[in-house]
């Protein structure tokens, strides 16, 4: 304690000040992906940015807000789409079985759920085979909802094909996340 308030005390009555000094922002992905020269130096300049978890992170951050972006104007964020679109998909699911689908905590999907329910974009009710168990039924409003949603992911869907050099290129990233996802479940 002694040690601490004399170090306090000497710190607040110095008279030297040190200029603030703010790190440069680090720029993580500055190169292109066919230029792999570049990427590899840059790996050495930045270590996370050869790190797949950091990489997968990162990624799923960025266009997760993008896709945000593009549908705020509709009243949906992208958790609340991924959930319409399963829930659209398999008819009259189970919340555990959109649970398993979405690789989701079924208490992450009850919560999710519930702003989809008040907007009547979704109704919920009783399992006739499992009284304990709900099922989730797209409404019309939200089947509409879903359709808007969608536009506005094509649009966002062929900026980024663009982005990483087009259908081939999309086609083999998709697989290969999809390879991931299967593997780490």
């Amino acid at each position: 304690m002694f040690l601490k308030s004399k170090l306090y005390r000497v710190h607040t009555q110095s008279k030297i000040s040190f200029p603030s000094v703010r790190p440069e922002p680090v720029q993580v992905f500055k190169t292109h992906v066919s230029d792999q020269g570049s990427i590899k130096a840059e790996m050495v300049e930045n270590p996370l940015a050869g790190n797949l978890c950091f990489a997968v992170q990162r990624t799923n951050r960025i266009i997760s807000r993008q896709i945000n972006d593009a549908l705020r104007s509709i009243g949906l964020t992208a958790e609340q789409i991924f959930l319409l679109s399963a829930i659209g998909e398999a008819g009259s699911p189970r919340i555990s079985e959109v649970s398993l689908l979405l690789g989701l905590d079924h208490s992450t999907v009850v919560s999710n759920i519930k702003p989809l329910v008040r907007k009547n974009w979704v109704t919920m009710s009783v399992d006739i085979y499992d009284r304990r168990a709900r099922r989730l039924l797209l409404t019309d409003n939200g089947s509409a909802r879903l359709g808007m949603a969608f536009e506005r992911l094509q649009e966002l869907g062929d900026a980024l094909m663009k982005k990483v050099g087009g259908t081939q290129n999309t086609l083999s990233l998709c697989r290969t996340l999809s390879e991931l996802s299967t593997a780490c479940a």
